[in-house]
């Protein structure tokens, strides 16, 4: 199962908007090592995250720094950026949180 193999793994978020808050939820319920990185400076309820666990780079660099075993993008960061580009040409797993989803779906999916 998907959660079973994030356990332990270093895992970057990239965006923490409305789509992978939950998913940062159900990745610490499974022991991830999750750093959440965004290009925006406030964050609503970083202390309570970081309180968590969870580390955060922001601001305009925010893509320069990707050594994560898994990167989860938000649907508006494109896998076609040059960023993640260059981090998947070195082999470096890069998905979403819908991706995932529908790999684990028992449901037909239209």
């Amino acid at each position: 199962m998907i959660l079973e193999r994030m356990k332990g793994k270093k895992i970057g978020v990239l965006g923490f908007g409305v789509s992978n808050r939950p998913l940062v939820d159900i990745l610490l319920s499974v022991g991830a090592d999750i750093t959440v990185c965004d290009k925006a400076e406030d964050i609503e309820n970083k202390e309570k995250y970081e309180a968590l666990g969870v580390k955060f780079i922001l601001g305009e660099e925010y893509l320069d720094h990707l050594d994560f075993d898994v990167i989860f993008r938000s649907p508006g960061i494109l896998p076609t950026k040059k960023e993640l580009v260059k981090v998947a040409a070195r082999g470096i797993e890069i998905t979403s949180e819908m991706n995932e989803f529908m790999k684990t779906c028992p449901s037909k999916i239209i």
